[in-house]
């Protein structure tokens, strides 16, 4: 009986060995077939775990200030697997966490080639690392939208250098940018529509971000990206959207209309633009005036803008655009001669426009009775203010 007490006891104390080298002394979940060497990784959970670095050949948790989607990229590859991303970070006592926070590109071997620096750090990170789909496989660079309601809009999806799908990050993302990505898909004379989908969290690699495109660029891989986005102090959670909208034949160029009103003379401003209906999005202090110059191009007199609460506003157009009174051009004012554009790509489309900001406008004759509109009688803009503003 002794004899085999003392087994059991002897087994239980190699138990209790092995259990010790698969978790530090802290209780965190070490790969045992890691070794702590200068500038080794571990993750205690690769499916959103606590990153740890080995430093003076102690595991610390590495620091979470400044750590992007790309830094934890690098990291999973850097441990074996293809890709990964940010999970969450939190709070840690100062003698837990590394002094050395990483901003990497994602383009580096090894989380040391990152540019970094020496910080005092008391935060941790937690990351998720994941191997390539080999059902879903792709080429370094491809492109591809998903989870749009068409072909044609959706997620914005880059093939990574291992060959792993990754979102975009929705940061800097903007007109230029959405002009490129269309063309690189091969949608070159499409109306780009740039669109995001914030969120709290991240469920896939997002490795690319940030881009600073003029609009001209072939495709993302030649955009530059912008430090500020590396080097920002907080991870970027959500996902650039993009629609490119085909060239239409509904409409001819720069004509106006008003939809969704209750008779001819009243509605919300849409104007053709590459042969689609586009909705006209203008700040509250140029309404007024812009509102007058599209009465003027139908026709009208006159004209002045009305509360959009008057009109149905579920059915929002396709896009907007934006209208200023500075950007007007032109001897011969018209509304489209008003919408911002920029003379590399063209127009600055949005997905969205504030319900304040949609222009809604009622037009009519010199009598300024036939602009009254429901329980409300606007003051329509003076002529005198409209030909001093453009004319001089």
């Amino acid at each position: 009986i002794k004899s085999q007490l003392t087994l059991h006891c002897k087994m239980f104390v190699v138990g209790l060995l092995i259990i010790a080298s698969f978790y530090g002394v802290d209780g965190t979940h070490q790969n045992p077939s890691i070794r702590c060497e200068s500038g080794s990784l571990n993750l205690t959970d690769v499916s959103g775990g606590e990153l740890q670095v080995c430093s003076d050949n102690e595991w610390l948790s590495v620091c979470g200030s400044s750590f992007q989607h790309a830094s934890a990229a690098v990291s999973c590859r850097q441990m074996g697997y293809d890709s990964g991303y940010v999970k969450t970070r939190f709070y840690t006592s100062g003698d837990e966490t590394g002094s050395v926070q990483y901003y990497c590109t994602g383009q580096e071997s090894s989380l040391a080639d990152c540019d970094h620096e020496e910080s005092s750090c008391s935060y941790g990170i937690r990351i998720a690392c994941v191997y390539k789909n080999e059902s879903d496989p792709c080429s370094s660079g491809e492109m591809r939208l998903r989870g749009g309601a068409t072909e044609n809009e959706g997620r914005v999806e880059l093939c990574t250098q291992s060959g792993v799908w990754s979102a975009v990050s929705y940061w800097y993302w903007s007109q230029p940018d959405a002009v490129v990505a269309c063309r690189q898909l091969g949608k070159a004379n499409h109306i780009a529509v740039p669109t995001s989908d914030s969120r709290s969290t991240t469920d896939q690699p997002v490795e690319f971000g940030g881009y600073s495109c003029q609009g001209t660029e072939s495709s993302l891989s030649e955009c530059t990206v912008s430090s500020g986005y590396i080097n920002y102090y907080w991870v970027h959670h959500g996902y650039a959207e993009l629609k490119c909208i085909s060239n239409g034949s509904l409409c001819t160029e720069g004509d106006v209309r008003l939809a969704n009103g209750y008779s001819e003379n009243n509605g919300i401003v849409e104007i053709c633009i590459d042969g689609v209906w586009i909705g006209a999005c203008v700040d509250n202090s140029y309404r007024p005036i812009i509102a007058t110059a599209v009465c003027k191009q139908l026709g009208y007199a006159r004209g002045t803008k009305i509360e959009n609460d008057f009109f149905m506003m579920n059915e929002e157009a396709l896009a907007y655009v934006s209208l200023y009174y500075y950007y007007c051009s032109g001897q011969t004012y018209s509304p489209i001669s008003c919408v911002h554009s920029h003379p590399y790509f063209g127009f600055y489309f949005y997905e969205s426009c504030s319900s304040t900001n949609v222009l809604s406008v009622i037009c009519c004759g010199n009598d300024t009775k036939a602009c009254s509109f429901g329980s409300t009688t606007p003051e329509p803009v003076p002529d005198s203010a409209y030909y001093q503003l453009h004319f001089g």
